[in-house]
């Protein structure tokens, strides 16, 4: 108990000077993330797109997904785009294998590839198994100190801007709390995830389409964080929940037309 009220104060001690920059107003991001515009154009008489149509609006998403997507990634990783072809990834990256383990048993939606940055990061590729194109890509990696956490984000505002969105996503009987903090773009969007355990500071950085970060948002049941107290009072997990590789499999997309 001592241990967890200690860490909690370390925190909000880092944190109170680095966090100022963050925006406050989420709540519209809530409601917006989930969609794309859609074009109806071209619609059938009973007012549904053309099955022509579909195509095309999928292969317009496509290539707006991998443009937002190519530049939100990090410095090394800048020939990576969500939607690119797994062949494609296996000639950039080769030395990204795919998982079989307990990693990737969690479901069949998406097959799991991985690699080991010389950076010291844990970088995974969801893979759509029939279009075999890449879904998302997350960055995982840890602190070592809660001192690294103000650094760490001035660096990602140098890098991204404010974020659109600050989120507190709750203890679940399969999650551990944590807080995500987000960057929307059209197409594809960045979420970085924090969660913090005893003297473990665990970051994940998420690159997806706009719409399933929207999706993982509502599903873990994130709400909005505003104000500079709530800010700067992270959560802190009581224990470990789910599988540890930490937060692969929250999203699920085939991005085949």
């Amino acid at each position: 108990m001592m241990q967890r009220v200690l860490v909690a104060l370390l925190v909000t001690a880092a944190l109170l000077g680095a966090l100022v920059w963050v925006v406050r107003k989420t709540s519209g991001e809530r409601r917006s993330d989930s969609t794309l515009a859609a074009d109806n154009a071209g619609a059938r008489g009973d007012g549904s797109p053309s099955r022509a149509t579909q195509r095309t609006q999928a292969m317009q998403q496509l290539a707006q997904i991998a443009e937002t997507s190519h530049g939100l990634m990090p410095e090394g990783f800048d020939r990576l785009y969500v939607s690119m072809p797994l062949d494609s990834l296996q000639r950039i990256r080769t030395s990204v294998r795919q998982e079989h383990g307990a990693l990737a048993q969690r479901d069949d939606t998406q097959q799991v590839w991985a690699e080991d940055d010389p950076g010291g990061a844990r970088v995974i590729y969801l893979v759509a198994p029939r279009s075999q194109l890449v879904t998302q890509v997350q960055f995982m990696s840890r602190l070592q100190h809660t001192e690294e956490l103000g650094p760490h984000f001035r660096a990602l505002q140098d890098r991204y801007g404010q974020p659109t969105g600050v989120w507190d996503c709750p203890e679940t009987p399969t999650t551990s709390p944590m807080r995500r903090f987000t960057w929307r773009r059209e197409g594809s969007s960045l979420m970085e995830a924090v969660l913090i355990y005893g003297s473990t500071i665990a970051i994940t950085l998420i690159i997806a389409a706009t719409e399933d970060i929207g999706a993982a948002l509502r599903r873990g049941g994130c709400q909005p964080v505003q104000g500079n107290e709530a800010l700067a009072r992270f959560p802190v997990a009581r224990e470990l929940r789910g599988t540890q590789e930490t937060f692969v499999r929250e999203l699920h997309r085939d991005a085949a037309p």
